[in-house]
């Protein structure tokens, strides 16, 4: 049977999932690329396969051409760069999808994102095991089709988001951006910080087309939709992010305590006379002074964006890179460094910043569960 509807119907039904984070096209084009991609990857690991191996890591490049449009950004190509990380310890796996986004300051010192002109860039991340066959990696990545689609429609999702607001402000990049590739040997420590990451805005906007993706893959009814998403491991993990609070975390420390030592060892703190409360709370007042110097340190390579390569290079090499940061800074600038410091550094001491960001990471996942459940309205009837 046949169904027509007006444009004016249309338009609302775009609307409508517009209003439930999912802009139109989002999973048909994720569909798209998803083809197109893998045949290129495929062509790729069989023209290379044999010298794949040189130095445990390897990277391979390709780009793939169509006409795609989400909502009302459109472009024609996309480029790709895909690594393969050997380890004899792993089995094949896809460890994550990634966009390159360029940005600039503006003159209020904002964070202004490049628009698409054309062609986006995106990256992909492979672990597989030294021993693996030709054959075997091809149909082993070939298996994570629904994943690998469900993950191409998130970074769609955030080139439809940067396109549709590229002007930002410069601490939400430095909240985000710093502390993506932070690793720790305690464990609380460690899902705090995934906490942090999964929690920002600009990951949470994503998780909806995300879903959605997943949804349609799956042919998910409105009778199926309540199962099924409690079923995925976004919603498994925000309803574990919405029930976390200081005391679990302060809990699983005392219950980390090698794992704790071996962190105290790394930094160079000498541990053997403290207590396990002298322990916990040295390793907590630690991390936290590593993710806000880090914090700092990415706000200033952030503010100094409108500095030349070559200046940095002369400064280097005369030993004077350390104060090129402060060198010519107008009062502008100084003002807009310092209120951007606040807004990532605004904390009393230590025990301030997990209290307060535990608890924006609950009001976090709780808002972007409601969120979640608006996608009963997409389900298949």
């Amino acid at each position: 049977m046949r169904i027509s509807i007006t444009e004016e119907q249309y338009n609302k039904l775009i609307q409508a999932n517009e209003v439930v984070g999912v802009p139109e096209g989002i999973y048909e084009t994720a569909k798209s690329i998803y083809r197109k991609y893998i045949d290129g990857l495929v062509g790729e690991i069989r023209l290379q396969f044999g010298n794949m191996k040189l130095g445990g890591s390897t990277d391979v490049e390709f780009s793939i051409m169509g006409d795609y449009r989400i909502g009302d950004l459109s472009f024609t190509n996309v480029d790709f760069m895909v690594t393969f990380d050997f380890d004899k310890f792993k089995k094949v796996e896809i460890e994550q999808m990634s966009l390159a986004v360029g940005d600039k300051l503006t003159n209020d010192y904002k964070v202004i994102y490049k628009k698409i002109a054309g062609g986006i860039a995106m990256g992909a991340k492979y672990q597989i095991p030294d021993d693996v066959s030709e054959e075997d990696l091809i149909n082993n990545i070939l298996k994570f089709e629904t994943k690998t689609i469900s993950s191409i429609s998130h970074e769609l999702k955030h080139a439809y988001d940067f396109n549709k607001k590229p002007i930002r402000n410069a601490g939400e990049k430095v909240k985000y951006h710093s502390i993506e590739d932070l690793m720790v040997s305690v464990r609380p420590l460690m899902k705090f910080k995934t906490m942090l990451y999964y929690s920002h805005v600009v990951e949470g906007s994503v998780r909806n087309s995300e879903i959605y993706t997943l949804m349609k893959l799956k042919g998910i009814t409105k009778k199926e939709f309540k199962n099924f998403l409690s079923k995925t491991n976004t919603y498994d993990f925000l309803k574990y992010m919405m029930n976390y609070d200081y005391n679990k975390f302060i809990k699983e420390m005392y219950n980390n305590i090698p794992g704790i030592e071996s962190f105290l060892s790394f930094v160079k703190i000498d541990y053997k006379d403290m207590t396990d409360d002298e322990k916990v709370n040295t390793a907590l007042k630690r991390f936290y002074q590593i993710v806000s110097r880090r914090r700092t340190d990415f706000l200033d390579s952030v503010m100094m964006d409108m500095q030349s390569d070559l200046m940095m290079m002369l400064a280097s090499s005369l030993g004077i890179a350390d104060n090129i940061v402060t060198m010519g800074e107008d009062e502008a600038k100084v003002k807009a460094k310092k209120k951007i410091n606040k807004h990532i550094n605004s904390y009393t001491d230590y025990i301030d910043f997990y209290q307060r960001e535990l608890s924006d990471i609950k009001i976090s996942a709780t808002n972007t569960l409601k969120k979640l459940g608006k996608l009963y309205s997409l389900a298949e009837d």
